[in-house]
């Protein structure tokens, strides 16, 4: 029996199911899904814990209280912000490892800088520098005023976002698969949403109730693990897409090495 493409329906239905085959064994896709199952499952205890502590104790159970702050997603000394320095110290080593790979200077030079990236924001993420630079700012040019939205020290550094990340967008368009670059973007946009258009429209909600800790916090985190999320997923996916066949062999010949 035939298609209207002329394609016999037995060959379309053995390919089909070869490509879900495919997805199914994909180890990018099996990551990514555990990652977001993760971020999932922490924003849940977040917003449960802010809500219990700040709403139900008003912060007066010790047990709680503490709690709370080990499971914060907005905290500096918690198991979230531990988990997103590992998840952009990851996107740092597998873009040096795909960077690698590179026959062609100009990705390998892209890849590095996507690289580098990722180990100055895991690094950034554990030593909080660009709240020392936003607050730094905000002092220099708001004269200790408490920040609104417009007020901000974030519209001082955004058009210094902006232009490299453009450009860095440019070059991924111009050396990656539409696929990878697609997914690069898309994580990266959220990633930015969460970091800097929600912290900033935050800061005219007070600091100390549940929709600010809880809700604002909540989302803005988990924009920016998604985003992380999805650019690894893109790294792993590229990976996994192009060198398969070439990491299998170094394996088998490592294997072999150590026997």
């Amino acid at each position: 029996m035939m298609n209207y493409a002329g394609v016999p329906l037995k060959k379309l239905d053995t390919e089909n199911k070869m490509h879900k085959k495919k997805i199914a064994t994909s180890y990018a896709n099996r990551l990514a899904w555990t990652l977001i199952g993760v971020t999932l499952i922490m924003l849940v205890l977040h917003l449960l814990l802010q809500y219990l502590n700040l709403v139900v104790y008003q912060e007066q159970n010790g047990f709680v209280f503490e709690l709370s702050n080990r499971l914060d997603l907005d905290d500096e000394i918690s198991v979230p912000t531990w988990y997103s320095q590992i998840l952009l110290f990851t996107i740092g080593i597998g873009a040096f490892l795909a960077a690698y790979l590179q026959n062609r200077q100009a990705s390998r030079r892209l890849w590095v800088i996507i690289g580098c990236l990722g180990l100055l924001l895991s690094i950034d993420e554990a030593a909080s520098l660009h709240e020392l630079v936003l607050q730094s700012l905000h002092n220099m040019y708001f004269l200790d005023t408490f920040p609104t939205v417009s007020r901000n020290a974030w519209w001082l550094i955004t058009p210094l976002i902006v232009l490299p990340a453009g450009l860095l967008i440019w070059q991924a368009i111009k050396l990656l698969p539409k696929r990878t670059a697609l997914f690069f973007i898309l994580g990266g946009v959220l990633a930015v949403i969460g970091g800097t258009i929600v912290d900033a429209v935050a800061v005219i909600v007070p600091t100390t109730t549940f929709l600010y800790q809880g809700i604002l916090v909540g989302f803005e985190e988990g924009l920016e693990l998604l985003g992380s999320t999805i650019v690894l997923f893109a790294i792993a996916d590229y990976i996994e897409t192009r060198y398969h066949e070439r990491l299998h062999k170094a394996v088998k010949q490592l294997k072999s090495v150590r026997k």
